[in-house]
This record gives structure tokens, C-alpha cells and sequence, in this order.
């Protein structure tokens, strides 16, 4: 295989930047006529290799991108929102969630509530809206998949 010529190692670098062969052509300093040359330098075998051998790394990155995003897509299809809950009905804790689970929750909101103990009045608030020690407490849980 021949060996690249300086002009034609530029053509190389410029198509690698939007692996459009006219425009790299233009920017390599072929004019008028000899823009059409973008094409005859793509079919330059040892131009070709150069350019299949510098895009091969960037296919094999976009194919495990590619790769990465249907298994997050498989993530949040199937998730099943029985996994956030334990075998009595509590929520479980997120580092207790497999991958998959926690991919599948968009939002968690979670929150307490003063629980009033007997009859009426305080609900276990002071006269400032604080808890009132000794008053039970209940959590509550928004989730969303």
C-alpha cells in the first residue's frame, strides 16, 4: 500500500472531523474542479485505511454507548415497583434496591407527620408548631416509577 502524501494526511485529519469528504476537500486547499476530490481521496486505499483505522475506536465506543442506553432503557421498562418494598410492606432502604430498581424510580419523597396521642387538641405540636416530646411520629412515603 502507498504511502500517504502530507496533503493527503490532512484530508485525512479534516474528514475525521465531520466525515464529510467535500468539505475536508475545501478545508485541505482543493479548489474549484478538484473538490470532487474528496471522493477520489476516499477511494485512496491507503487514505481509506487511515481513516478505518482512526474511526474504529470511535464506532467501538458508540456501539457500548449504544449498548449502555438499551440496558438503562430494559432498566426502567421492566422495573418492578414490588423490589422498593420488603416482604411486610415497608419501604426498603435505596442501597437495598438492585440496579435495576433504582433505575426505574424517577422520584422519592419522603416525609413524617406528627401523630397526636389520645383525644383532639395538640396533635403533637407545641404553641410554635414544634413536636411536642413523646409524641409518636409516622412516615410516609411518595414513590415514583
Amino acid at each position: 500500500m502507498a504511502e500517504l502524501t502530507p496533503r493527503q494526511r490532512l484530508f485525512v485529519a479534516e474528514y475525521l472531523k465531520d466525515l464529510n469528504a467535500k468539505h475536508a476537500a475545501v478545508r485541505t486547499g482543493y479548489s474549484g474542479k478538484s473538490r470532487a476530490n474528496g471522493n477520489g481521496l476516499m477511494a485512496n486505499e491507503a487514505a481509506r485505511a487511515e481513516i478505518e483505522r482512526a474511526l474504529a475506536p470511535r464506532l467501538a465506543e458508540m456501539e457500548t454507548s449504544a449498548e449502555w442506553v438499551l440496558v438503562a432503557i430494559a432498566d426502567i421498562a421492566f422495573g418492578d415497583v414490588r423490589d422498593v418494598f420488603d416482604d411486610e410492606g415497608a419501604l426498603k432502604a435505596p442501597s437495598e434496591w438492585n440496579e435495576r430498581t433504582a433505575a426505574s424510580v424517577v422520584g422519592l419523597e419522603i416525609g413524617t407527620s406528627a401523630k397526636g396521642k389520645g383525644g383532639g387538641g395538640a396533635c403533637g405540636e407545641d404553641q410554635a408548631g414544634g413536636p411536642v416530646a413523646g409524641a409518636g411520629y409516622a412516615g410516609a412515603a411518595s414513590l415514583a416509577l
